[in-house]
């Protein structure tokens, strides 16, 4: 099923409805700023087969990234750090408004 695209202006004005449809109808919507995919809004249960199908994979792979109970999903699977990933080498503002 291909999802129905939003800007996030239009997923401002009508989170509602586009919830409902995404909950209700099962009809993913993918969310965009400037022409770019930000992130895409799926019904909870595909999320929930996804994490589970996941951590079924990763099962027996110690090289597997897992954080956060999510599995290769997200900065986890850049390495963001936390169990089973590696520490990003680039610090983040409020590290670097620290060291000022």
């Amino acid at each position: 099923m291909e999802p129905k695209t939003y800007s996030t202006i239009e997923l401002r004005k009508r989170m509602g409805e586009i919830l409902d449809r995404t909950r209700i109808a099962g009809e993913p919507a993918a969310i965009t700023r400037k022409g770019k995919t930000l992130a895409y809004l799926v019904p909870a249960e595909w999320f929930e087969q996804y994490v589970a199908q996941g951590r079924a994979a990763a099962v027996g792979d110690p090289r597997a990234p897992v954080w956060g109970g999510l599995v290769g999903f997200g900065r986890a699977a850049a390495g963001a750090g936390g169990p089973g990933g590696t520490a990003d080498p680039t610090p983040s503002r409020c590290q670097r408004r620290k060291n000022l």
